[in-house]
């Protein structure tokens, strides 16, 4: 099932598979205004290559990560690791997953949603050219 961002604000736990640069940024996101959300944990595929923690929160190996099994998950891939990664979390026990594709509208909302309300926070600030003469 496509992830929408109604369905964030009703999640009593915020579980991410995937540690990388989709599901960190999605984690920024979703701890910000007007989400205001705590992700509970990331889980991935192996621990090779991953953090044990990120800003805090437990990166877990899907091996044990079964306390985990009847919430659902935010699967926060590129679209061409989202079918493995959707047959890996079948095959462990995961069921309700909550797709969320890097180039998908939802994905694009969302960080819409997120820099509408942090704008400030976004702000970059550049020089200007002297004006020639």
């Amino acid at each position: 099932m496509d992830l929408s961002i109604e369905q964030i604000k009703e999640l009593n736990s915020i579980v991410i598979f995937g540690a990388g640069v989709m599901g960190r940024a999605l984690k920024m996101c979703l701890e910000s205004k007007p989400f205001d959300r705590r992700v509970s944990c990331f889980i991935v595929s192996s621990m090779e290559n991953n953090p044990e923690f990120i800003d805090g929160i437990p990166v877990i190996d899907i091996e044990f990560a079964d306390t985990y099994k009847k919430d659902a998950i935010i699967v926060a891939l590129n679209e061409k690791n989202l079918p493995g990664a959707i047959e890996i979390l079948y095959n462990h026990g995961f069921e309700n997953l909550l797709l969320l594709n890097a180039a998908g509208d939802e994905w694009s909302n969302i960080k819409a949603v997120y820099f509408l309300n942090n704008q400030d926070q976004c702000y970059i600030p550049f020089k200007m050219l002297p004006e020639s003469e």
